[in-house]
């Protein structure tokens, strides 16, 4: 499909009071009218691609002051973006009708390639295990999760039989805020994370022939409350942050810590000594010990793998991704808003 739009933005840049020994926080205004939802960090490159609202796809790079916005699709709201190579681009587009699109030639053109109607459907986001296979996931309908996956690089999505589709509780979704409410390990492990009535965890390591369940501690029993992203430190390990969307200062059960047992598949979670300032809707790690995570309220670090959290800024930011070989994180916010966070 041939580009809406192809524009080119100077960014401009604002230095936000952080400890200046260790860390360097930088905001950019791209004057892009929305609110992004998601972003990636092409592997092995200074590529950063961001998805939101108003069929907004943003292209930039950690060292360039010229981004680049392209359009799609008219009026579509983007939840999720990879890059499966340096030249494949897979954006996700979350109501009905949902989307799927992708791109060959490093954004210079988009083809749909999924595309649901049914009035229910609300895909929440996607990851991919290699090159080739990905996976995404959306909203229950008829109490089953909905679960899309793909062998060619993102060329072809087909639904997976409902009998390997999780079962969801009454009034049970996934949070769209990130893009990263699923996360996949290996070739076959995924994780899921819920909320609403209840806040679970979804685990497979056998690619959904047989799923567990977990029941956390997160705050939950409203459609605003539960987990909004997990990030994996190990197969079996990992750190989830959520929290109330409404009440977005509030630091009640919004970070907890989980490992699972490989034999038994039995799971502990615990709780930071000191919790995330608020709502949290992204976590990342930068490294085994740095990660990041933000929300509307501001954006938190831990130096000590999660177990205690340090506010860096009030400002809000929606979603993260981490180019890890220059120690760099990139925000992404509502109004066009990026943010850079960088470990010295």
């Amino acid at each position: 499909m041939k580009l809406n739009q192809y524009i080119f933005l100077i960014l401009l840049l604002k230095i936000t009071n952080v400890d200046a020994q260790n860390t360097t926080f930088i905001t950019k205004n791209t004057f892009i009218k929305s609110s992004f939802r998601a972003i990636y960090a092409q592997h092995n490159t200074q590529t950063i691609w961001a998805s939101g609202s108003n069929g907004y796809i943003l292209k930039l790079t950690l060292n360039d002051t010229n981004t680049t916005a392209i359009k799609p699709k008219d009026s579509t709201d983007f939840r999720d973006i990879h890059c499966t190579n340096r030249r494949t681009v897979v954006a996700m587009s979350s109501g009905s009708p949902a989307y799927i699109f992708r791109s060959h030639n490093n954004g210079k053109t988009f083809q749909n390639v999924y595309e649901n109607t049914d009035k229910n459907i609300f895909l929440d986001g996607m990851d991919f295990f290699n090159a080739k296979h990905g996976i995404c996931f959306g909203d229950p309908i008829n109490q089953k999760f909905v679960l899309i996956a793909t062998q060619n690089g993102g060329k072809t999505w087909l639904p997976l039989d409902t009998s390997r589709c999780p079962n969801a509780k009454t009034n049970e979704a996934a949070f769209a805020a990130s893009g990263t409410s699923i996360r996949t390990a290996n070739k076959k492990t995924i994780y899921i994370a819920t909320g609403g009535n209840v806040s679970r965890l979804l685990f497979t390591q056998n690619f959904g022939k047989k799923w567990h369940y977990y029941d956390t501690p997160f705050t939950h029993e409203t459609a605003s409350k539960g987990i909004y992203s997990l990030v994996l430190m190990s197969q079996y390990s990992g750190i989830l942050v959520g929290g109330d969307y409404t009440n977005d200062t509030s630091k009640t059960d919004n970070c907890y810590l989980f490992k699972i047992n490989p034999k038994t598949k039995q799971i502990t979670f615990s709780k930071p000594e000191i919790s995330p300032h608020g709502y949290r809707s992204c976590i990342e790690a930068m490294d085994k010990k740095n990660l990041i995570a933000c929300g509307t309220s501001g954006v938190d670090v831990s130096t000590d793998g999660g177990k205690s959290w340090t506010n860096i800024s009030p400002q809000s930011f929606n979603t993260i991704a981490v180019n890890k070989k220059t120690k760099t994180a990139i925000l992404a916010g509502n109004k066009g808003k990026i943010g850079f966070f960088k470990l010295k």
